[in-house]
């Protein structure tokens, strides 16, 4: 799923979530509505976004395409 993409489904507009994929904005300053429909439109709960942050989770990376994908073997 691009960002893109993951912006329209989560409806979180495409500059915020661009914000928290470059580092700009941290995911922990964000609204809890706004982790809520990211962590919901990635089928993931809010724990799984925010602990350890999406990146470090293992089941989901962002490229530097701006691609979210499952990570091999999950």
């Amino acid at each position: 799923m691009t960002k893109y993409r993951l912006a329209v489904v989560a409806g979180v507009p495409r500059a915020t979530l661009n914000d928290i994929c470059s580092g700009k904005t941290k995911l922990e300053k964000c609204s809890a509505e706004t982790i809520y429909k990211i962590a919901n439109a990635l089928g993931i709960s809010m724990e799984m976004l925010t602990e350890g942050g999406l990146w470090e989770t293992k089941v989901y990376y962002v490229s530097k395409k701006g691609w979210i994908a499952r990570a091999a073997g999950r």
